[in-house]
């Protein structure tokens, strides 16, 4: 695949009236056929080199063609479909590789990452290039969508610490405590609605006694 896409971005590079045409069509497709992003997007589950190698061609044209890049910032359907490419390619380069294992550390070496140019198979390979590649891909991404994506890891990663933080832990096991405590007084000891204050204290009787002993004409 890297000749043709090679030859694709000599021809689009050509700086011609035609240039922006070509390269809606090769961004968006034309007469039915799919865009440089939607096989993106087609091929993410099954054919991980063919999106590194469009994402790569992506990165060297708005190196090379401010033009292309002020497309895809104006077009508000390819602009989010470019932020997801480069975190998929993102996604995929921090993996951890099939297989890894940390209960053997000391046998963890692996042989470096084959090269996505030459090497077969269709899933990607962990090579510095392909770092690399990654590296410049996010210098295109817009300003506001890495502020987003920012904003949108810090706020899962304050809900997650919250939920397992261990004075949240505790404050729940207190509270879980309280209320088992409280549940217990309550069924040990019920209130009478019934029960009258001079019930509950005997010093009432003993006064209203003496009064009567002393006034007995009061109490006839």
């Amino acid at each position: 695949m890297r000749p043709f896409v090679d030859l694709l971005l000599e021809m689009v590079l050509l700086n011609d009236s035609w240039q922006r045409h070509r390269i809606l069509n090769i961004l968006k497709g034309a007469d039915g056929k799919d865009g440089l992003f939607d096989t993106i997007q087609r091929s993410k589950s099954h054919y991980h080199k063919r999106v590194y190698q469009c994402i790569k061609f992506l990165v060297s044209l708005f190196s090379n063609c401010q033009m292309a890049y002020q497309i895809v910032l104006d077009a508000p359907e390819l602009k989010p479909k470019w932020t997801a490419a480069v975190e998929w390619l993102n996604d995929e380069l921090e993996r951890r590789p099939f297989g890894a294992s940390n209960a053997y550390p000391y046998n963890n070496w692996s042989p470096p990452a084959q090269s996505n140019e030459t090497s077969n198979g269709v899933f990607l390979e962990r090579s510095q290039s392909a770092r690399l590649t990654l590296q410049k891909a996010f210098e295109f991404v817009p300003e506001e969508e890495q502020e987003e994506t920012e904003v949108e890891e810090v706020t899962e990663s304050e809900i997650t610490e919250e939920e397992t933080s261990p004075e949240r832990q505790s404050n729940i096991a207190a509270n879980q405590s309280v209320s088992s405590i409280s549940g217990q007084s309550s069924s040990t000891y019920p209130l009478s609605t019934d029960q009258s204050l001079d019930d509950d204290d005997p010093s009432v009787d003993g006064t209203e006694k003496r009064d009567n002993e002393v006034n007995p004409e009061k109490s006839d």
